[in-house]
């Protein structure tokens, strides 16, 4: 599954997933800029994302990110 992440950037990032339920995804990603983890709710409207933890690996500076 590939998805864009909703933290401000315009970066795609690649996420793998593992399934609870119907339409519910428990998720890692990882890119050049920042890693960390993420829910994912597929909804009639598309999926909703929501990131639960990030490590920023280039602008560590951003709001929301935390040190590695």
């Amino acid at each position: 599954m590939t998805t864009r992440m909703g933290t401000g950037g315009l970066w795609s990032s690649a996420i793998e997933c593992l399934g609870y339920g119907a339409g519910f995804y428990t998720c890692t990603f990882v890119n050049v800029a920042e890693k960390g983890e993420a829910s994912v709710t597929l909804t009639t409207r598309g999926a909703v994302v929501k990131v639960t933890a990030i490590e920023c690996l280039v602008q560590t500076e951003r709001p929301g990110c935390r040190p590695d």
